[in-house]
């Protein structure tokens, strides 16, 4: 792939990352900025696809050096393992009609005449 388009397609993927998940990366007036470990995650996994040179990947995600060194080391001391997924219970057919709305995600105001409530 061009390194252009390499630096785009990375550009794009960490401001994506930072657009859904606010919090992640906060720049604060003291020039002290904060990331979450979500976005340190995904950093890391463009890192490991990158083939351009290190100091521009920082440019372009705007990590300094220094930090994104820190969690590469950290990475390669404790790698990360995702964790597993936790089964989701299943709704008993006795609880009450609010109830089952709240779990089930509906956006009805009124408990629906099915449930008889």
């Amino acid at each position: 792939m061009d390194s252009a388009i390499a630096e785009w397609h990375l550009q794009v993927a960490l401001l994506n990352y930072r657009l859904d998940n606010p919090g992640a990366f906060v720049q604060h007036r003291s020039g002290r900025t904060i990331y979450s470990s979500g976005y340190i995650r995904t950093v890391l996994n463009h890192l490991d696809q990158w083939a351009g040179c290190l100091e521009r990947f920082c440019t372009l995600s705007e990590v300094p050096y220094p930090t994104l060194e820190g969690w590469k080391r950290k990475d390669a001391v404790q790698p990360y393992i995702p964790a597993p997924k936790r089964p989701i219970p299943p709704i008993d057919s006795n609880l009450s009609c609010w109830t089952s709305i709240i779990l089930s995600g509906s956006r009805q105001l009124s408990c629906p005449v099915f449930l008889r409530c």
